[in-house]
């Protein structure tokens, strides 16, 4: 089975500080990808990362600034992609011009998109970040939550576990407070391969 993962840089797996950015080996895509391989057997799941830094709910939609495509192009291009998972917020956190009704009717419209033709859509809740835009972006993440609610579909909760998990000691776990260590992504690999194998495993087996 395919799998495609849209969303940002944290999709990416970029991790470092800023002039020193790369990609973490044990990013959440690989993580969870090679755990469900372990599972179901070398070459069941393969993992497309169309993740693109820097980019928004809206960017992905309407396939502006840094997207060549929007979502329904590269949903185009990925045709044998079975389920796709989707995580935004950090970048629509910081813009001025965007709100929390215009992120999520966006990413209500990729979901609508998905379905329509035939992918399994998964949400995913963006990690915390150790800036102001936090505030924000808990606003964003609770949005995912209910528009999982409201459409039924799995939800990678990867905000709860972070905070729940290493409530003291998260801050910690990103060097340019927005992206994660690369310990953090191996960790959020792990609950991203919980939500996929109770969605995906009817067709893996």
């Amino acid at each position: 089975m395919k799998l495609l993962w849209c969303g940002d840089s944290t999709v990416a797996g970029r991790t470092g500080t800023e002039g020193n950015y790369t990609v973490a080996v044990d990013n959440d895509v690989k993580t969870a990808t090679d755990l469900l391989n372990q599972r179901y057997g070398a070459g069941t799941v393969i993992s497309v990362n169309a993740g693109v830094p820097g980019t928004t709910a809206p960017e992905w939609w309407f396939g502006t600034n840094l997207m060549t495509k929007n979502f329904a192009g590269v949903l185009t291009d990925n045709p044998d992609a079975g389920a796709v998972v989707l995580k935004l917020g950090i970048n629509d956190a910081f813009s001025p011009y965007l709100g929390p009704d215009d992120f999520i009717y966006c990413m209500g419209q990729m979901a609508g998109a998905a379905r329509s033709l035939g992918r399994q859509i998964i949400l995913a809740t963006p990690n915390p970040i150790d800036l102001a835009h936090n505030s924000i972006l808990w606003e964003l993440q609770h949005r995912v939550k209910w528009l999982a609610g409201q459409i039924n579909a799995p939800l990678i909760d990867h905000w709860d576990a972070i905070t729940r998990t290493f409530p003291n000691t998260w801050k910690s776990m990103l060097p340019d407070k927005v992206h994660p260590s690369n310990a953090l992504y191996k960790m959020m690999g792990t609950v991203s391969f919980v939500t996929l194998e109770n969605a995906i495993k009817g067709a893996l087996t």
